[in-house]
């Protein structure tokens, strides 16, 4: 076995950390030596919100080391490039992008690892449209220390290809990926910032410009608990007709880092300035705007500062998916907790998702209500509050968003959770993959 080490690993949100050994391979030999008892993880750019690539009683195996292409083709149908599951999104930009070709689904940030996007299905600027990760998985090569190397893709072995997209890295370590690629159709896009009054006036707003939009998302504060609750803009960003070269991301700052401040920017005084001054730059100053193609698809490269200032108490992350018949009154509810028990809510956003929920997927047609929010802030119980108007409305929480998430509360929102024990435990029954979340979750 390679050697190991012990680290001190945290989640994003901050809300979870672990003293965990650690080892980081640099060749394929060491799958011959890897042991076929004791627990593994595997561990990506190690980015995740929750605490998904490490844990007390697992080794984390990085893979940061595989990260090459292996094979591209750019042929002008169906261009198609395969990778070990190590690269990152940003490398295949740099690759992909003066070709004209980007990845379908991508989130937010560039240091993020392929096999990152595939262990938690992820999505990206317009879910609606491009639906999740898996949309554009051709193949998938896993090894599994007691089944060696599998091979797997929607024809062959589609039982292991459906547990390992969106499977936590609990099927075993995925060494290569061929995605399916898409064109750019332009390096530039137009985008217009549209206010809003309040989350009924942001739904009507979406529903206009939903469907001639390539990508859509909000900006919602939440500190204002008035009958302006929630009020922002809708930022609608189209594909322009210009083909002049635009910049590539070059750099970004890594976000696999600690806060350098012990104490939180973010409390009951600034973060009204902070919604105030964000909604007023973006509508009376950038109303329109146009955007280089990196600074659209990676949104949170510039902006990695903003987890810092959250101080090392970090922050809770909620994110759920309200089915659409559910949406106007789930809105009611949700407006009237957020008065009742007046959390700090740094930042919202929403954006209309598609598609059917299956496994422990983040997936379903409605809309999507993601907030940001200071632990510890507010009257007590809001988030045990929250958790129930969830269950009774039908709406599901992203599991891979929220640390403080239980294994109760996602056996009453995901209806195939008890399926993913028992096609896990056939696949796996000794668990030699194991996180502290998925232990949490005793999937």
């Amino acid at each position: 076995m390679m050697p190991i080490d012990t680290r001190c690993f945290f989640s994003l949100d901050r809300q979870s950390e672990f003293l965990s050994k650690y080892a980081e391979p640099d060749r394929y030999s060491f799958l011959e030596k890897f042991p076929k008892t004791g627990r593994f993880i595997p561990r990506g750019s190690g980015l995740s919100y929750v605490a998904a690539s490490f844990g007390k009683d697992s080794v984390s195996v990085g893979f940061g080391k595989f990260s090459r292409i292996l094979e591209f083709n750019a042929d002008a149908k169906a261009p198609m490039i395969t990778v070990e599951a190590g690269i990152t999104l940003h490398a295949l930009h740099i690759f992909l992008c003066p070709r004209g070709l980007r990845v379908p689904v991508e989130p937010g940030h560039p240091q993020i690892s392929i096999g990152g996007c595939i262990a938690f299905n992820v999505f990206g600027k317009n879910q609606f449209k491009e639906g999740l990760f898996e949309s554009c998985v051709e193949e998938l090569e896993v090894f599994h220390p007691q089944k060696g190397v599998l091979k797997c893709s929607r024809a062959e072995n589609k039982e292991l290809f459906d547990l390992t997209i969106g499977g936590m890295g609990l099927t075993g370590v995925i060494l290569k990926a061929k995605l399916r690629l898409a064109r750019i159709p332009s390096p530039w896009l137009r985008v217009r910032n549209i206010s809003f009054r309040n989350l009924q006036h942001m739904v009507e707003v979406l529903q206009q410009v939903n469907d001639s939009a390539d990508a859509l998302n909000t900006f919602n504060d939440f500190s204002v608990f008035g009958k302006n609750m929630g009020q922002g803009f809708v930022t609608v960003s189209n594909f322009s007709d210009e083909h002049t070269p635009a910049k590539l991301l070059e750099s970004f700052h890594s976000l696999d880092r600690r806060p350098t401040q012990r104490f939180s920017y973010f409390n009951a005084l600034s973060i009204p300035v902070f919604g105030f001054a964000y909604r007023t730059w973006h509508t009376k100053f950038k109303s329109e705007e146009k955007m280089p193609f990196y600074q659209f698809n990676y949104p949170v490269a510039g902006i990695s500062f903003y987890f810092d200032w959250y101080g090392k108490k970090g922050f809770i992350e909620r994110q759920i998916l309200v089915p659409e018949a559910s949406v106007e009154k789930y809105i009611e509810k949700f407006e009237r907790l957020l008065r009742s028990y007046r959390p700090q809510v740094v930042l919202g956003s929403c954006k209309f998702f598609s598609g059917k929920q299956r496994l422990l997927h983040f997936a379903g047609r409605g809309l999507v209500i993601s907030i940001d929010v200071v632990p510890h802030t507010g009257k007590a119980g809001f988030h045990e509050a929250l958790d129930a108007l969830n269950v009774d409305m039908g709406a599901i929480d992203n599991i891979a968003k929220d640390s403080r998430i239980s294994r109760e509360l996602i056996r009453r929102e995901y209806p195939d959770y008890e399926k993913v024990r028992e096609r896990m435990a056939a696949y796996d029954p000794n668990r030699q993959f194991a996180s502290a979340l998925s232990q949490k979750l005793s999937v």
